[in-house]
């Protein structure tokens, strides 16, 4: 279906997340004050359906999904 999520970028999603997190010695229940991804618009559309999750999975803050030509993510955390 058109609003099925897209599993393949959801998983990359969570993984750079959660990377990060690990990086900055952060939990992973640390808040992400924002996070960006850029993705095809067929993959965005897949995100976008999943955003609940991603938000929830992820301690989100603010979600911005925009077109772009490849999945790309910029994160940044809450301060600690």
């Amino acid at each position: 279906a058109d609003d099925a999520p897209d599993l393949d970028a959801v998983s990359e999603v969570l993984a750079r997340v959660r990377r990060a997190k690990t990086e900055a010695k952060r939990s992973q229940r640390a808040a992400v004050a924002r996070l960006v991804v850029t993705a095809p618009p067929l993959t965005r559309a897949g995100l976008d359906s999943a955003r609940a999750d991603l938000v929830d999975a992820l301690t989100l803050e603010h979600l911005d999904l925009v077109d772009g030509d490849d999945l790309d993510t910029l994160i940044e955390l809450s301060p600690a």
